[in-house]
């Protein structure tokens, strides 16, 4: 008997060492994780955003608010941005409402919106250089008079080496007029200027 629960008291901490060691998180108050993805990086692509204009406390409607939003090329090598920006409407109830960004605000023709909701800087970035700004007002309509307005925006990098950009933005999946004409007028005029 003494055998028997010997190698079943054995057996329970082989199975419980086998199975705390399969853990991915322990529960520790002190604890230090490391991850490495195997991601290689080819040159300094870095990416600035720059939100310009004053911060206003009041809105006013149907009046032009200074607000200049635009990317620079933080690092060494040339690339294609792309931006998402995404406006939303808290108003006096704290009911939150999308907003398209062409309600409140007239794109540049240097950017073109996507069917995937980014808009597309048409022109390559250069080192240390800033892009034309995609919008450089804001003017909100009268039925957003009472509330707040939140402009979300990240800004995206891709160099622009060859095709990479295709590969990153779009899963290697070129375009096509049929479904995604405004990508694919992206995909032409990036195609057209690439390293």
């Amino acid at each position: 008997m003494k055998k028997k629960l010997s190698l079943l008291l054995l057996l329970l901490s082989l199975f419980i060492i086998f199975f705390s060691r399969n853990l991915e998180d322990t529960g520790a108050i002190l604890k230090d994780t490391v991850k490495r993805n195997g991601l290689v990086s080819l040159g300094n692509l870095q990416v600035t955003l720059l939100d310009l204009g004053d911060k206003v406390s009041e809105l006013e409607v149907n009046k032009d608010i200074p607000r200049r939003i635009s990317t620079k090329n933080s690092g060494e090598t040339n690339e294609f941005v792309r931006l998402l920006v995404h406006p939303v409407f808290l108003d006096a109830q704290s009911i939150t409402e999308s907003l398209s960004l062409e309600e409140i605000a007239v794109i540049h023709s240097d950017w073109l919106k996507g069917e995937d909701g980014y808009y597309y800087y048409l022109k390559k970035l250069e080192p240390s250089k800033e892009s034309t700004p995609i919008f450089e007002k804001i003017n909100l309509p009268l039925r957003l008079k009472y509330g707040g307005l939140n402009l979300i925006t990240k800004a995206e990098a891709i160099t622009s080496e060859s095709v990479a950009f295709v590969q990153a933005w779009w899963q290697g999946n070129t375009p096509n007029n049929e479904t995604t004409p405004n990508l694919r007028k992206v995909y032409e005029k990036l195609n057209s200027v690439n390293d």
